[in-house]
């Protein structure tokens, strides 16, 4: 079994992002220089099978009539990255939602609270576990909000209102930003 570890871009950066594949044993040696660049900013990362990941990146001001603007695929080591890249439509943001519980249905991940619900497919978010919060982003292919056809995201804060089992967000491979203070059947 691998994780991934992503560093990078920051104000004194070069501007690039880099990924590290670890075996899920194996501790991060931040001296250690095998790791894969990226020249543009990866928004989401996925295993898509055993030695490949699904790797979707932004780039800058590009006006295309389709999305993804160009895919391709990179080989390092035993690992295949295929990289998709999108251009920006828009941004969003839902802060200091809170749910009572989640579920996962097939594709759909629900989020329910005594007063909504909100659906999403699987396939169109990133999640990310920091603390207390489940972080969602949604990514959709866009052209209301802009003159162009493009990659529209928008975050969701979610707080729970009790404990939650967290295992079956890191079976659709939730980020774990940092431990959360509380967890129920991992």
């Amino acid at each position: 079994m691998y994780r991934y570890v992503v560093a990078g871009p920051m104000a004194f950066n070069t501007g690039h992002t880099e990924i590290r594949i670890l075996e899920s044993s194996e501790t991060l040696n931040f001296n250690n220089d095998q790791f894969f660049r990226f020249d543009k900013y990866p928004f989401l990362i996925k295993w898509e099978s055993r030695n490949s990941l699904l790797v979707k990146c932004f780039i800058d001001d590009t006006v295309s009539s389709k999305q993804p603007v160009k895919t391709e695929i990179k080989k390092w080591g035993v690992w295949d990255f295929r990289i998709e890249y999108y251009s920006m439509c828009s941004t969003g943001s839902n802060p200091g939602l809170y749910f009572d519980y989640y579920s996962i249905l097939r594709d759909t991940l629900i989020f329910t609270s005594s007063k909504q619900q909100f659906f999403f497919n699987i396939q169109d978010v990133e999640i990310s576990l920091d603390t207390n919060r489940i972080l969602i982003n949604h990514f959709e292919i866009d052209s209301t909000n802009c003159s162009k056809i493009g990659l529209s995201l928008t975050q969701y804060e979610f707080h729970a209102n009790k404990e939650y089992n967290r295992g079956p967000l890191l079976k659709i491979q939730a980020f774990v930003k940092s431990e959360p203070y509380s967890t129920v059947g991992e």
